[in-house]
């Protein structure tokens, strides 16, 4: 991630995390789940759409659940983080673009 456009988001999102009191080992998790997302798509952090999103978890499908969901909670809260912060207009989250619950 050492020349991608989203390395400063995500080192200024880390860090607020260890600011927040958030453990080594979650920032560590975060930093290597969103490093993978980085491999998937090293574009700008504005071109994420939901279909990126939606490829990119579709690739986590070999995974244990638990990876699955530790990757798609780094990047939700990584996305809302850049929002949240001015670094980015909204952007979609993985949780708005997966359908999670049947229709009652």
């Amino acid at each position: 991630m050492a020349n991608s456009p989203m390395v400063t988001i995500v080192e200024d999102f880390l860090t607020d995390l260890t600011r927040a009191g958030r453990s080594a080992n979650t920032v560590r998790a975060y930093r290597s789940d969103l490093a993978d997302f980085d491999r998937f798509f090293p574009g700008p952090i504005d071109q994420i759409t939901a279909g990126v999103l939606r490829a990119y978890l579709g690739s986590l499908a070999d995974k244990a659940p638990a990876t699955r969901a530790r990757r798609e909670a780094a990047l939700a809260s990584v996305l809302a983080w850049a929002y949240r912060a001015g670094a980015a207009a909204p952007l979609p989250t993985p949780r708005t673009t997966t359908h999670t619950h049947a229709a009652r």
